[in-house]
């Protein structure tokens, strides 16, 4: 009865702080959305070009909902992962490691060369949360918002391709779970249109 009181009191109290919050006008944290994930059967036409890991156990598939871009526009990259194996995987989300995959996963060839990643650099440790537990043959996927103010001359006018190295390690725990997945998969180039 107690822990029933105790809990009842925290959640009212969590509720009058949110509350108040909202009134005085500070920005609450954005939701994080589950990633999506769904059998291998009910995959998207889309996601035809598959790359394997070394193992077989793991393949990416790199893909854009739009091939033609304005110039001030971002690039929503997405990247699809499958567990190819008849076991659950542990397992980096695509762009899990978000600073990883912009600073050295991501690379990007336009008109005028490599374009080069011009943002921020941030010290940091992965949690958990940049984790998944990968059902047997099913599929996951991420989505990286490419952005002309860190990927400078992206946006030029001209063809680029996009290429996403995918890797899967840094494990937070030193105790990394049985079924944990390491490795290196380069995805299939996507090739994206600027006018």
């Amino acid at each position: 009865m107690n822990r029933t009181l105790l809990i009842g009191t925290l959640l009212w109290s969590l509720a009058i702080v949110m509350s108040s919050c909202r009134k005085a006008g500070v920005p609450s944290a954005p939701p994080v959305a589950p990633p999506q994930t769904y059998h291998e059967s009910q995959t998207p036409r889309i996601l035809s070009e598959w790359r394997s890991s070394s193992d077989g156990a793991v393949s990416v598939c790199a893909y854009v909902d739009k091939t033609t871009f304005g110039a001030t526009e971002s690039i929503p990259l997405r990247c699809a992962l499958r567990n190819n194996t008849g076991k659950p995987l542990t397992i980096l989300r695509p762009f899990g490691d978000r600073w990883y995959a912009q600073t050295s996963g991501i690379s990007i060839v336009g008109p005028g060369g490599v374009v080069p990643y011009r943002g921020p650099i941030a010290g940091y440790v992965l949690g958990t949360g940049a984790f998944i537990e990968l059902a047997p043959h099913t599929v996951t996927e991420g989505v990286i918002e490419l952005k002309p103010d860190v990927f400078p001359s992206l946006g030029e006018k001209g063809l680029y391709t996009i290429i996403y190295t995918f890797l899967s390690g840094g494990y937070p725990h030193k105790t990394t779970p049985q079924n944990y997945w390491e490795g290196i998969i380069t995805a299939n180039p996507v090739s994206v249109l600027f006018k």
